[in-house]
């Protein structure tokens, strides 16, 4: 994957941008959980997401059954800091375990 150098200026002004506004919820996605962190494959995107995690009240993670145990390159953050966590199917044993250890909300949508 190759991206144009001004890329990486727009998402350092994006995040730095960021500091300055709050949200209700920041509700994100991620291409990979696995152990205890989100992961994604950009690390531009996961810098982002981090930023409205940390400005929001409440953070909700969207993801389908294929991300579970999958970690890509880029740590989006600790399973810790989400609160909500919307799930097409039930995780396998050990991210559930993970999640029970936490206060992260699992809500499975049919």
């Amino acid at each position: 994957m190759t991206t144009r150098p001004e890329t990486h200026f727009i998402s350092a002004v994006i995040v730095d941008c960021l500091d300055r506004y709050m949200a209700n919820k920041a509700i994100i996605s991620a291409g990979g959980f696995a152990g205890d962190e989100v992961t994604d494959a950009d690390f531009q995107a996961s810098a982002v997401k981090r930023k409205m995690i940390e400005r929001a009240t409440e953070a909700i993670l969207l993801l389908d059954h294929s991300k579970y145990e999958f970690r890509l390159f880029s740590t989006v953050c600790h399973i810790s800091l989400l609160d909500h966590l919307v799930v097409d199917s039930p995780p396998p044993e050990s991210l559930d375990t993970t999640l029970r250890n936490t206060r992260v909300q699992l809500h499975i949508a049919p």
